[in-house]
């Protein structure tokens, strides 16, 4: 199974071309030669947050130091959550957590 998303933007890069399919996720910059390719074994967790009109991915993995690194991925449609769920359980066997925020800013902190 392949999905693919186009107009999704990696944080700090242009945007690009973002696929998942059975061994990994892939980003592929429009306008450079960035690629990143994630594979299926190395996808630790990943949450998705809708926010106005747009979704953000954020996918933790693991790297070869056996440090965690977190890459967000901008520009998805907020129904998109549930095809997105659907890859991720499936192909990658990692739940898809959904998460809120307020944007006035009443979500951050904890207060006693």
């Amino acid at each position: 199974m392949t999905s693919t998303w186009r107009h999704i933007g990696l944080h700090g890069h242009n945007v690009g071309t973002f696929t998942l399919d059975n061994t990994s996720i892939n980003w592929r910059s429009a306008t450079s030669n960035t690629k990143i390719e994630i594979a299926t074994n190395k996808v630790l967790s990943a949450n998705f947050t809708p926010f106005g009109p747009v979704g953000h991915l954020v996918v933790t993995t693991s790297n070869p130091k056996s440090e965690k690194q977190a890459l967000r991925f901008d520009g998805f449609r907020p129904s998109d959550y549930e095809k997105l769920k659907d890859v991720f359980n499936d192909a990658y066997e990692v739940i898809l957590t959904r998460k809120s925020y307020c944007s006035a800013g009443a979500s951050f902190g904890v207060t006693d």
